[in-house]
Formats: C-alpha cells, structure tokens, sequence
C-alpha cells in the first residue's frame, strides 16, 4: 500500500490462532503535521491528548470488548468544543470485529485524505476518503 505524504491511517489488525483472536487499532500519521490523540477503551479509561509526529508517527493498543474510542484532532485543546475530531471507534464480540468513523465539533481533515485499512490474516482491505 503506498501512502501519500497528506495521509492520516488508520489500520485495524486482526490476528487470529486456533486458541485465540487478538485485534488492534493503529493511527499512522503521514500528514506534514503533527495530530493530537485522545483513547477511551471499554473500561472507560480514558489517555490523552497524546502527540503523533508529523511524517510516521505512530499509536497503537489492543481492542478488547465493546465501547473503544480513538479520537484524533489537529489541536491539542482537544476537549474544547471548538476542536474538531475525527472518532474512530472499536468494539469485538464473539470473535467479530466491528468499527466505524464520525466527526465531531466538525471535520479535522475536510479535503484531505484519511483512510481505514483492516488486515487480517493474509487479506487487506481498504476504505479511503
């Protein structure tokens, strides 16, 4: 997959053995600049905002259960209401991983690319925008 240097990534990792499924969220920041990161997992701890550097940056933690949230911005008064934020969230049940993308306060990155990238296994898929 190549990325361009305007590309926020956001990769959803799913690896499973016979015993065991273990999943993973990711942000690659490629943007010239850097973003701000704020985690919520399903114990309602909440991290953050974290910096991601500009030009490879990169965070990553385990999906474990439902109700995770990764939201990324480009200020670092992330909880004000006057910054934008682009949530991605994460939940697996019964071995199936489910996700989904919103905006909130508006959209970080109105006209540039961001991109979700779900591997498993041996297979890629990918949904731009």
């Amino acid at each position: 997959m190549h990325l361009t240097a305007s590309t926020l990534s956001l990769l959803l990792t799913s690896l499973a053995t016979s015993t065991t499924a273990v999943s993973t969220q990711e942000v690659f920041n490629w943007c010239g600049e850097s973003v701000f990161l704020v985690n919520v997992n399903s114990t309602s701890s909440t991290t953050g905002p974290k910096e991601i550097t500009a030009g490879g940056g990169n965070w990553t933690t385990p999906i474990v259960g439902v109700g995770n949230s990764v939201g990324v911005s480009k200020n670092d008064q992330y909880f004000s209401n006057k910054t934008a934020k682009l949530i991605w969230g994460t939940s697996t049940d019964a071995g199936v991983l489910y996700w989904t993308v919103s905006s909130v306060d508006g959209d970080p990155f109105a006209g540039e690319k961001w991109e979700v990238t779900s591997w498993e296994g041996n297979a890629c898929e990918s949904t731009t925008t």
